[in-house]
């Protein structure tokens, strides 16, 4: 069975949670309005935080996970592409898509996360923390280059940059790492 971000997140804050997931899904509320309404927002962040990075590729995942890592793959080894978008990657049957990693200098790479939210939560350093022990082990480098981006409280200033704040998580994450892989 392969584990996916939402799952691993879902086993760190409940055990019972990825049981019933995994084995149960039935069980599972249903979403609601609010839902959706929450991960289409979620959604036109991450479409807008895209723009801080000109030029980057997504990848499709229209054509099944296989496919998008196999597209993942080829992203990273052309040095002509400056970021990656929803790129996927499987270690040890652990599946993470990352929001954006963003080519650095002699094949080291930055992880941005982004989130909808103006405050950063618990769970988001155990998101960042799958992934980053992800790509830690496909041979791409991220250390001291994780962050997060999330959408800064209402102010006057029109810039795209000034839209969200952005926070080193390489502390928290490799924290959690240690937590969750002792």
């Amino acid at each position: 069975m392969k584990i996916s971000k939402t799952k691993f997140i879902a086993g760190v804050q409940c055990p019972k949670r990825l049981y019933l997931l995994v084995h149960e899904p039935e069980l599972a509320a249903q979403p609601d309005g609010s839902d959706g309404a929450i991960i289409e927002q979620g959604r036109e962040v991450g479409l807008l935080a895209r723009q801080l990075f000109p030029g980057g590729v997504e990848v499709d995942g229209s054509g099944g996970l296989e496919a998008a890592i196999r597209s993942t793959r080829e992203l990273v080894e052309n040095s002509d592409v400056p970021a990656i978008f929803e790129g996927a990657f499987e270690q040890n049957d652990v599946v993470v898509k990352t929001d954006t990693l963003q080519r650095r200098k002699e094949n080291h790479w930055r992880l941005v996360e982004v989130k909808s939210t103006s405050d950063l939560r618990d769970h988001h350093s155990d998101d960042v923390a799958i992934q980053s022990y992800v790509l830690l082990f496909r041979n791409l480098t991220t250390r001291t280059q994780i962050t997060a981006r999330q959408v800064r409280s209402a102010g006057p200033c029109r810039q795209l940059s000034c839209k969200f704040d952005q926070k080193s998580l390489e502390d928290v994450a490799y924290s959690a790492q240690r937590r969750i892989w002792r």
